[in-house]
């Protein structure tokens, strides 16, 4: 009990007490970009992160993560490409969007781009510290999610001393995988954004560990 209401505590500054629905998404991007706690509840060969306790890990495979909670579900990679050779993630701002923003926080940067689809829903996709998170959403999550999305991206840290020894070969077929999964076309089209979790349906679930459980 009491590391869980640590949890509630650290998961109030990170917000900053700020009402996350009455707030503007620069003021939620800026906080949790800011933020410098350090705590992870995910780990991997290559990397670890933060997830929020109301959020669980459906499916994980070859750096490629599905997350959900109880309303949306969020799809999120590992450029192992661009951390390795230190290459910032890159995007071109065309046509019309809802919200777009650079983001750069010291060594992390990215951007932050929300397009409404053809069918009123607004496609999140944040790029930041080497990983994306692709997320579709009702107008009224629209800044929860946000908020979620830059918290696990945010938190990530890699762990160099095995990525710096995946083989040339494993790197490639990762850069192909992770291409064809994220390959939309027509970023308005919604039902593409979610196309590749039909792969993994039927994985095992991995849950967030239960803090309350570990010692």
């Amino acid at each position: 009990m009491k590391r869980i209401i640590i949890l509630s505590l650290i998961l109030l500054l990170v917000s900053g007490c700020t009402n996350i629905q009455g707030s503007s998404l620069d003021t939620l991007l800026d906080q949790t970009a800011n933020s410098e706690l350090e705590i992870y509840n995910v780990y991997r060969k290559g990397y670890k992160f933060y997830l929020p306790n109301h959020m669980n890990i459906k499916n994980s495979h070859e750096f490629n993560e599905v997350i959900r909670n109880k309303y949306d579900t969020f799809y999120m990679y590992i450029d192992l490409i661009s951390y390795l050779s230190s290459t910032p993630l890159e995007y071109k701002n065309e046509g019309e969007s809802y919200y777009f923003r650079y983001l750069n926080k010291d060594d992390k940067s990215g951007y932050v781009v929300v397009k409404v689809t053809q069918d009123g829903k607004y496609l999140v996709e944040i790029a930041y510290n080497y990983a994306k998170i692709e997320v579709i959403v009702d107008k009224d999550r629209l800044n929860p999610t946000v908020s979620e999305a830059m918290t696990i991206l945010s938190s990530i840290v890699y762990k160099d001393s095995f990525l710096k020894n995946i083989s040339e070969e494993s790197l490639l077929s990762y850069k192909e995988e992770a291409v064809d999964i994220f390959k939309k076309g027509d970023s308005t089209e919604s039902n593409k954004v979610l196309q590749y979790i039909d792969e993994y349906e039927g994985v095992e679930e991995n849950t967030v560990p239960d803090y309350d459980l570990i010692k």
